[in-house]
């Protein structure tokens, strides 16, 4: 006869592993998917016995040393009281050696999550960044925007006539508008506005332009800074504007037509008495080159269907 029949150990489900380690039912799951703890997979679900219990234990269990440094700051802080809703959660993450930081909004302000697993993914993406170098310090992008253009208008050093666009542009224009706003809170939105306005008061499509392309080249510098993530002065393609010829471009001018570019050719070789000025302007004519390129042709390039134009002058 065979021997008895082992009883049946006790399993116990993450919730219940969660409770004894005193911490999330998520951190047990992650760490059994991840197969850094044992674990037991039975119907599809993670099952644990007491002795995988103890064995987590033993695997996150650290022995003092004699030359031990200070424990470090843990990932996450200790709940917060949050009135009468209850608690929430703060995300640290570490941005240097000994140094921690908590995740905080556009504006600089402590974003409080309602549970641990929000604020330790938070806590992981921000680190994340930081060590890719990608991290933008919201506090930094607080600098208004007549303080921020200042100090990048005093760092160009460009053609002096180029310096003189500047700071009219600045001074007459984006100032008035922006000066007192934050760089990071400047807004697509707030820019569309300020273009308006100036329709409204009567200036040039081409100055606006231009205008904005200072606006622009200025808030390009500020995301290389990393004083905001993207750029709100560049244009979005695809909003149902019709592509290609420009809205506000006035029709084609027609200059002369065939007829008026021989008699134009005509004229130019009675009045210098030379028959290669009547064949160059009747080549400037119908085939719209520039004057440079009509002298540096040389006749090899001239073909009966076609011409090759290979040096200017």
């Amino acid at each position: 006869m065979n021997g008895p029949v082992p009883a049946p150990a006790a399993f116990h489900r993450p919730a219940d592993v969660a409770r004894m380690l005193r911490c999330s039912e998520w951190w047990v799951k992650e760490q059994a998917r991840r197969r850094r703890i044992p674990y037991s997979w039975i119907g599809g679900s993670y099952l644990f016995t007491d002795e995988h219990v103890a064995e987590i234990v033993r695997l996150f269990e650290v022995r003092p040393t004699a030359d031990a440094a200070p424990a470090p700051v843990t990932r996450m802080t200790a709940r917060q009281p949050a009135g009468e809703r209850g608690g929430y959660w703060r995300g640290r993450y570490k941005t240097g050696p000994g140094k921690y930081a908590t995740v905080t909004d556009a504006a600089g302000a402590t974003i409080r999550y309602r549970t641990r697993r929000e604020a330790e993914q938070a806590a992981n993406d921000a680190e994340a960044q930081v060590r890719s170098g990608t991290r933008r310090d919201p506090a930094a992008g607080r600098v208004a925007f007549g303080e921020y253009v200042s100090r990048w208008y005093a760092a160009q050093d460009l053609a002096a006539s180029t310096m003189q666009n500047y700071r009219r542009h600045i001074e007459e224009h984006l100032l008035p508008t922006f000066e007192n706003t934050a760089v990071a809170d400047i807004l697509p939105a707030d820019i569309a506005a300020w273009e308006k306005g100036e329709r409204a008061a009567g200036y040039a499509e081409s100055s606006i332009k231009t205008w904005r392309s200072t606006l622009h080249l200025i808030l390009a510098e500020a995301v290389e800074e990393r004083l905001r993530d993207a750029n709100p002065a560049a244009r979005r393609r695809g909003r149902g504007k019709r592509a290609g010829r420009s809205r506000n471009r006035g029709p084609e001018k027609v200059v002369t037509s065939a007829l008026g570019v021989l008699l134009i050719a005509e004229r130019t070789a009675l009045l210098s008495a030379r028959d290669d000025e009547f064949v160059a302007v009747v080549l400037l004519g119908f085939t719209g080159m520039r004057w440079a390129e009509l002298v540096g042709l040389e006749t090899q390039y001239v073909r009966p269907m076609g011409i090759r134009v290979e040096w200017q002058l």
